[in-house]
């Protein structure tokens, strides 16, 4: 009898579904050129870069591409970091055009047209901060860290809880300057549960459904990572707000 493994038996399988996805596959081998050799850096550099200039017309030397990298470094290792790059993602930063001598809208990704971004993805990606922790699989649209994922052995008694905790306790605690960005992350098992980064709440950790159904990995990961509904999680799904002072994030239940 074959042994269930994360590995194989979730992992290599979410990399099929999400390739399947048309998400680009960048091997862990292959990573550390796409993010300059350097572990500490959250972006695919590069990509940012060459999206940027597309996306807003901007020729590939425009000052303007620097600064906004500079302003996302800058960005608070907190819920209110998190805040503020999501204002990004939904391309709420403005920046001054000397040409027409205004403030415009920057563009990080195209909500309306699909193919003008692009959709990348790695596995087993080392990440160095207060700690060095390796991450099981991060997705980038655009060259940005928008989702985490954490596979687990379907084989553990709680694979949702551990992985869970790993995100809001662990990785928020030893490597806040990457956890910083990631909008929703995601536990993979022989399921799919999904919450919001900066929450430690586990009433804000769903079971994620499709056709009334919590299980069968292939449809759920197909679903959940369909491109143009996972750019949706981050325009429409995700809230936060404000109550007696402090800030809270959720993301909102889709209809399943």
């Amino acid at each position: 009898m074959t042994r269930i493994t994360e590995k194989r038996d979730v992992q290599d399988r979410l990399i099929n579904y999400l390739q399947g996805q048309q998400w680009t596959f960048i091997p862990r081998y292959d990573l550390a050129g796409w993010r300059g050799n350097d572990e500490r850096e959250p972006f695919l550099p590069d990509v940012l870069r060459r999206q940027l200039a597309r996306l807003n017309r901007w020729p590939p030397n425009d000052p303007r591409i620097d600064a906004l990298l500079r302003r996302l470094r800058l960005l608070p290792t907190t819920l209110e970091g998190n805040e503020q790059f999501l204002h990004a993602l939904r391309n709420q930063w403005t920046t001054y055009d000397p040409v027409a001598q205004r403030e415009f809208n920057v563009i990080f990704i195209d909500y309306d047209d699909l193919t003008t971004n692009t959709f990348h993805f790695t596995e087993e990606m080392w990440v160095l901060d207060k700690d060095r922790r390796r991450l099981d699989m991060v997705l980038f649209v655009n060259g940005l860290p928008v989702t985490l994922i954490e596979n687990k052995s379907p084989r553990l008694e709680d694979p949702g809880k551990e992985g869970f905790d790993q995100v809001q306790g662990t990785y928020t605690t030893w490597i806040p300057n990457f956890v910083r960005f990631p909008v929703p992350f995601v536990v993979a098992a022989s399921r799919l549960e999904y919450g919001p980064t900066w929450n430690p709440s586990v009433k804000a950790f769903y079971k994620w459904k499709t056709n009334d159904r919590d299980y069968g990995l292939e449809a759920l990961a197909n679903s959940f990572f369909e491109r143009s509904f996972h750019l949706r999680l981050l325009r429409d799904y995700t809230l936060f707000y404000r109550i007696d002072d402090a800030t809270q994030k959720y993301l909102r239940r889709p209809h399943q």
